[in-house]
């Protein structure tokens, strides 16, 4: 189960804290800014720019016209933002999400914060040698305001921003991984990628390609040789080397993965403080040795 938590937290961290460097110069007056990627960006989400030490906020995403755009409802107020070290990052109402915790804490220091509680875990039979593991999980946003409605605003545009990743990454990466680099730009359509190398890949493998800013999953159709695959399907979208992009070797994959249903109703800790739980939950089908009891053998398979 640890596994899967930290495979959810990761992708709720992505999401609730998306950043782009901003790659063309800027003006006063300028509503579209050019990313490195508009990835993970969405019309309606409040983000600022920022340089890690200044600051300018508000703004509202209204259009994310292609991959590497954003068109902002109002203009840039400044015009001295150094393209190369400024960024546009997601910010709720003009805050960070402070922490993304495991388990569910007795006490949270700082607000707004998220909790990924494992809830369940059930196994059945579903076939003689195969059985259905089911997980489930709670995953709730905790937001602190001064005022009613301001606090439930921003609880509800947090957790559809947590929703969003969960429905946009359904399958949490788990278990036993190899991390293979790719050595070539990818562009979008491309079937032919050149890796670091491609001992351990073989054709009709499930892999993962991931990035900074996106992943994807995709079938190997091909070894072509030591450093090159080909895929069976066109990748759909662009792997730029400067974003450290990477297969993934999966040994585990669940399927079912969905936010089943959210409960708004919470108020927990005092009267300020708002919370919603997303009730999540997977499927994983495993393979159980035929072997009878396998604590009477001296080496039991694994």
């Amino acid at each position: 189960m640890h596994d899967v938590l930290s495979g959810l937290r990761k992708i709720i961290h992505r999401w609730v804290n998306a950043e782009s460097p901003i790659v063309d110069p800027i003006a006063a007056g300028d509503q579209v800014l050019t990313l490195r990627t508009s990835h993970r960006f969405k019309p309606g989400d409040d983000v600022l720019i920022t340089d890690g030490v200044e600051f300018e906020y508000p703004h509202i995403v209204v259009e994310v016209p292609d991959s590497t755009h954003v068109v902002l409802e109002e203009g840039v107020r400044f015009s001295d933002w150094n393209v190369g070290s400024c960024n546009l990052r997601k910010a709720v109402k003009g805050q960070f999400v402070q922490g993304i915790y495991l388990g569910d804490p007795d006490s949270i220091i700082k607000y707004p914060a998220i909790t990924v509680n494992a809830k369940n875990k059930s196994s059945d039979w579903i076939g003689l040698e195969v059985t259905k593991e089911t997980y489930d999980v709670d995953i709730t946003c905790f937001v602190q305001d001064a005022t009613q409605e301001e606090g439930y605003e921003f609880l509800l545009h947090l957790t559809k921003i947590v929703e969003t990743g969960l429905k946009k990454n359904p399958f949490p990466v788990v278990g036993d991984k190899a991390y293979v680099p790719v050595i070539a730009e990818i562009e979008q359509g491309d079937t032919y990628v050149r890796v670091a190398d491609t001992a351990g890949i073989t054709a009709n493998q499930f892999i993962l390609f991931d990035s900074v800013f996106m992943s994807e999953d995709a079938w190997v159709a091909e070894v072509v040789d030591g450093q090159v695959l080909r895929l069976r399907e066109p990748l759909k979208n662009a792997y730029p080397l400067d974003n450290d992009p990477q297969i993934i070797i999966i040994t585990r994959f669940l399927y079912k993965a969905w936010p089943k249903s959210i409960d708004y109703g919470f108020v927990h800790k005092s009267t300020l403080l708002k919370a919603s739980k997303i009730s999540w939950s997977a499927e994983e089908a495993q393979m159980q040795m035929p072997y009878g009891w396998g604590d009477s053998w001296r080496n039991p398979p694994q």
